[in-house]
């Protein structure tokens, strides 16, 4: 319901408008601090790759594909495309400090990947194949609602894309990449984890603190 008490009402659209715009502050940061980290897992976890060299060539396409896709600075280009339609500024986005419920999600996967094994990492990042889904009702609701151009919500139908599809002349959707390294661990006895850190905590916390990233700008917005 809106202020006003009616569904639909413009106070409601502008609620949610804002909503969109703190989720995107968010994102922001976490865009550019998640690629590094997925870029630093590529020499991190090279012992493994060596192992299984087919991989090298779709993991180097998929951390390509953060930095160049749809053309350089990658994906942190086509976020600040839709911050901008928001009534973000560049600043607002790259410089300010994030909220401590927004950075969570990054502070844990940064230490699974420089303190953790190599499993506890691949399976936290199972959070990426959902995100395509989660873009893609974005897309849609901005789309359809809220009087956005497909070029304006562009950040959305790109991970959309890059996260459940495959594109750009074959790079395969992240998710299906991630799920195959998933499958090579278990496979190779690759799957040591240390106390406390089981798979299923490794994962399922990583979904409960992207959670928490997005309730932390809903009541930022509030």
């Amino acid at each position: 319901m809106g202020r006003e008490g009616q569904p639909g009402s413009v106070h409601e659209a502008t609620d949610r408008r804002n909503l969109a715009a703190h989720r995107d502050q968010a994102r922001g940061n976490f865009t550019i601090e998640i690629n590094t980290l997925i870029a630093a897992s590529y020499h991190k976890h090279i012992g493994f790759f060596k192992r299984h060299s087919d991989l090298l060539a779709p993991f180097g396409a998929k951390v390509a594909d953060e930095f160049i896709h749809p053309k350089p600075p990658g994906h942190i280009l086509v976020m600040l495309q839709t911050a901008k339609a928001l009534g973000l500024t560049e600043d607002e986005v790259l410089r300010q400090p994030m909220l401590p419920g927004t950075r969570a999600i990054l502070d844990f996967k940064r230490a699974l990947l420089w303190e953790g094994t190599v499993a506890e990492w691949w399976f936290s990042m199972l959070t990426e194949e959902p995100i395509g889904y989660w873009a893609r009702a974005w897309f849609k609701a901005l789309t359809t609602h809220y009087g956005f151009t497909r070029e304006q919500a562009i950040y959305f139908s790109t991970h959309e894309e890059a996260d459940l599809k495959e594109h750009d002349e074959g790079v395969m959707g992240h998710g299906s990449f991630n799920r195959t390294v998933m499958q090579r661990i278990l496979e190779d006895g690759y799957a040591d984890v240390r106390e406390g850190y089981s798979l299923e905590y490794c994962a399922f916390a990583a979904v409960d603190l992207y959670g928490l990233m997005h309730r932390a700008a809903y009541e930022e917005s509030v």
